[in-house]
């Protein structure tokens, strides 16, 4: 049985596009979905939150602790040994509450690679292959309003950067640009998103496991 962590943010999480927080069952997010495809081949961890960034701090209340940075090295400790990680992380760094630009970003998940590349989790080296995960095509007049603005012409360009960035550093890429996300919404996969992301990653794993 192969170990691949998913470090992720709402979208990965599950988060309900329209809801406030409410979150889709295990089997409907796409990681349940991707562990019922693969069944005994894989074990899928979750790691996923919502609001995560990459390594940026969101000082709004309630939304403390966001920052993937910090919290990484300890989740690739705890989970030793992974045989793979998905990164899905970088579309809530262009939130209009930040100023990052998409090469900004990319530049930002370069450092996160080069940790997973280099962490030894409790003193052990071990191979592990990382998988980096494209964002969606926001919405800019989604529920999300303010928030958003202007993110989707970043989110087109952030999809640049990370193929820019995966082929330099020689991972994964999972492109799921293509896959569209609930309109109403305007930044999550609603139930049939799920299902595509889904395939998407499964066939993206092959040669993985």
């Amino acid at each position: 049985m192969k170990n691949i962590l998913i470090y992720g943010d709402s979208n990965a999480w599950g988060l309900i596009p329209t809801t406030k927080f409410e979150r889709y069952s295990f089997e409907k997010r796409w990681p349940g979905i991707v562990q019922t495809m693969l069944g005994s081949q894989v074990n899928i961890i979750e790691e996923n939150l919502c609001a995560r960034t990459v390594d940026s701090d969101d000082l709004r209340p309630g939304f403390e602790n966001r920052n993937g940075m910090a919290e990484l090295p300890m989740c690739l400790d705890s989970h030793y040994p992974l045989d793979a990680v998905i990164l899905s992380l970088g579309l809530n760094e262009l939130k209009s509450i930040y100023e990052w630009t998409p090469m900004q970003v990319a530049e930002k998940m370069r450092c996160m690679i080069d940790c997973v590349k280099t962490r030894q989790p409790n003193f052990h080296s071990h191979s592990t292959q990382i998988v980096l995960m494209t964002q969606p095509i926001v919405v800019d007049t989604g529920q999300w309003g303010e928030l958003w603005v202007g993110a989707g012409e970043k989110s087109k360009l952030l999809h640049d950067e990370y193929a820019i960035l995966a082929r330099s550093m020689n991972i994964g890429l999972i492109d799921v640009t293509d896959i569209a996300v609930d309109s109403r919404d305007g930044v999550h996969f609603d139930n049939a998103g799920h299902c595509a992301v889904a395939q998407v990653v499964v066939q993206a794993l092959g040669d993985i496991i």
